[in-house]
């Protein structure tokens, strides 16, 4: 097998790996959200409140907590 052969395959390995990880990640916040809402001991702020500790965990999880400068002449960027 010639090493372009390899490479490819080697690089559609990863990209595999990547996008099942992601896939796992994904569906991990988007079970807690699903957890957060469907909790019928919560009140509606109660959900609010769960919602918002799970973006504040996924902030901090990364990185994305950390204050961002913006560039001069252009707005702020918007972070949830």
């Amino acid at each position: 097998m010639s090493t372009q052969g390899v490479n490819k395959d080697f690089v559609q390995l990863i990209a595999a790996e990547m996008s099942t990880c992601v896939d796992r990640a994904v569906a991990l916040w988007m079970a807690e959200f699903d957890s957060v809402l469907n909790d019928p001991r919560l009140t509606t702020l109660g959900r609010l409140q769960g919602v918002r500790n799970v973006i504040e965990r996924y902030k901090d999880v990364t990185g994305k907590n950390s204050p961002r400068i913006a560039p001069v002449g252009h707005a702020a960027p918007i972070h949830w």
